[in-house]
């Protein structure tokens, strides 16, 4: 008894031609590298907003310590507290005596908020303008502006800034 095996006779096989895979790999491509530009901005966008959250949290400390400041005591070169007036080591932080732009890459700042040194490399400055409003001669409110610039990441495009706004009225 002879078995045989035949083969098929059949020509048309399940295959993809070479410029289909070519066309496919194509794709493929363009929708990795579109996905790592997407992440890359991601993670762009996520460390900007970590460095406007530690700049909004120094400028809450900074003006928290001018409210707490006794009305007369809120003017240029005058320290924010005892534990930043400079003394026995201590880091001086006062109102400014002008509206110039200070560099804030200080031992002071980094002391006064620590968290000041993940901007570090981008150059942070504080400006803080003192208005004082007078009624028959005598202060009556303090408008206090803080604002703070810094590089923006890879140093591309414009400066990024915060500013705060505080409004004192003369104590009772």
């Amino acid at each position: 008894m002879q078995i045989c095996f035949r083969k098929s006779q059949s020509k048309s096989s399940a295959a993809f031609t070479l410029a289909e895979i070519l066309i496919a790999s194509a794709i493929v491509a363009v929708l990795v590298m579109a996905n790592l530009g997407a992440l890359y901005t991601m993670r762009i966008m996520a460390y900007k907003d970590m460095e406007r959250g530690v700049v909004s949290s120094f400028m809450q400390h900074y003006a928290e310590l001018v409210r707490a400041l006794p009305f007369d005591q809120v003017m240029p070169s005058v320290p924010l507290s005892g534990l930043y007036s400079g003394a026995e080591g201590t880091p001086r932080i006062a109102l400014p005596a002008n509206s110039n732009w200070v560099d804030m890459n200080t031992p002071a700042y980094q002391s006064f908020h620590p968290g000041l040194l993940v901007i570090t490399n981008r150059h942070p400055q504080l400006r803080v303008s003192l208005e004082t409003a007078n009624v028959g001669g005598v202060a009556h409110d303090k408008h206090v502006t803080v604002e703070v610039q810094w590089d923006a990441p890879l140093s591309v495009g414009a400066q990024l800034t915060r500013r705060l706004d505080l409004f004192r009225v003369k104590d009772l």
